[in-house]
């Protein structure tokens, strides 16, 4: 994984549980962390109010949509009016496995991503039902930009962890002074930069130690984004220019404790259509970029499916060497990556 985006794939997985019925749905909720379907569809209205914006030098979009079988005639209304009401979702009849109908789908993206992303689609006439929710993020730094004279050129990015042991890279490295504080936790380093929508949070492991120890590791990793001892009022941190892009396939979910959707036999999806579906896949499209401007990024989640087809003290923080990052807006985390260095 270089890069992911949570929120992206809790509104996907937000639309198919409100279809889902029985054990699949308790499998979804569980994950959701719910208890039933109306507090997430709740939370998803909730957070497209708050979060969807856009002011001077920021701007933040969500947009849903599914699209539907042209083949299939008894799709509930009452799953497609929450689609609607509470997702804010485009609802679209579809000839799968036509190629306008993947070039629209491919369209649609590009324009919700302001062109950032264009994932192909290639649907065949098996599909009956394609769930997509697109995040776009551009925010420029709240305190102005970087000094584009401050950033400094081809500097070491050091691949294996240590600086100055092993394999570098080049990489331009930029420079900010904090009017805030450095957290120091127990194996890390945190500093948050913050733009006009948000924040940008940046963790860098302790000196030797690998960014793979705090992304196997949940409550680590949740320490490493939220707590640490403040050291000092004021600092340097210094950032090197990235960008980061991938697709994720998400075929399986079992570490989320969600099977059930991927089984033929077992996936019920009853509040959606009569048909019998499950699905076949998920994945996940990303970038995400950082200048001395500000930040830019999008993610496309597209569950292909359900488908019938077959199954005062001065810190420095110097992110010279492979670091995590997070952009929150509202204290809503919506993207976590690993930044391994140029091309990794």
């Amino acid at each position: 994984m270089r890069v992911f985006s949570p929120l992206s794939l809790y509104y996907a997985l937000g639309m198919l549980t409100e279809g889902a019925r029985g054990q699949t749905q308790g499998e979804l909720l569980a994950a959701l962390g719910e208890k039933d379907t109306a507090q997430v569809n709740e939370n998803c209205y909730r957070l497209f109010g708050s979060l969807t914006s856009q002011r001077e030098g920021a701007e933040l979009a969500l947009a849903n949509s599914i699209g539907l079988s042209e083949e299939v005639s008894d799709y509930r209304q009452n799953y497609l009016d929450v689609i609607s009401g509470k997702y804010y979702g485009s609802v679209y009849k579809v000839k799968f496995g036509a190629e306008h109908a993947n070039k629209a789908m491919t369209q649609w993206m590009s324009e919700k991503t302001k062109g950032l992303l264009s994932p192909k689609v290639c649907s065949d006439k098996t599909w009956n039902l394609v769930v997509i929710n697109t995040l776009y993020l551009q925010a420029d730094w709240k305190d102005g930009a970087f000094l584009e004279t401050a950033t400094r050129k081809k500097e070491p990015f050091w691949l294996s962890g240590t600086a100055g042991v092993g394999e570098s890279m080049d990489c331009d490295m930029m420079h900010r002074s904090l009017d805030g504080h450095i957290y120091v936790g127990d194996g890390f380093q945190r500093g948050s930069l913050p733009t006009k929508n948000g924040e940008i949070a940046f963790v860098l492991p302790k000196d030797g130690q690998s960014v793979d120890e705090l992304l196997s590791d949940p409550a680590l990793l949740e320490k490493a984004l939220s707590s640490g001892e403040k050291r000092g009022r004021g600092g340097a941190l210094e950032p090197s220019k990235f960008s980061n892009s991938n697709a994720l396939q998400l075929g399986s979910l079992a570490d989320f404790g969600i099977q059930k959707i991927f089984n033929r036999e077992e996936a019920d999806f009853t509040g959606i259509t009569k048909q019998r579906l499950f699905v076949s896949n998920i994945e996940q499209h990303i970038c995400f970029s950082v200048d001395e401007y500000g930040v830019k990024s999008s993610a496309a989640t597209v569950i292909v499916g359900p488908t019938a087809a077959p199954p005062s003290m001065i810190v420095e923080m110097n992110l010279n060497r492979p670091f995590l990052y997070a952009a929150y807006s509202e204290d809503v985390l919506l993207f976590l990556g690993v930044y391994r260095g140029p091309e990794q």
